[in-house]
């Protein structure tokens, strides 16, 4: 749920607030060690940051 919410932000240009709901998700995958929720969480942080114009590789 928190990857999908940070996803609507992102679509709607409101990265700061997609930054904290991604980072929150990958606490709580880690946390609860789920693998499909990381990969999730992941995603979409990839996704912010190719959203703020920023190399994934960096």
């Amino acid at each position: 749920m928190l990857t999908a919410s940070a996803r609507m932000y992102i679509a709607h240009g409101e990265l700061g607030e997609a930054g904290r709901l991604v980072d929150k998700a990958i606490t709580i995958a880690t946390t609860t060690g789920s693998a499909r929720n990381l990969h999730a969480a992941l995603d979409t942080r990839t996704l912010l940051a190719r959203s703020a114009g920023l190399s994934v590789l960096e």
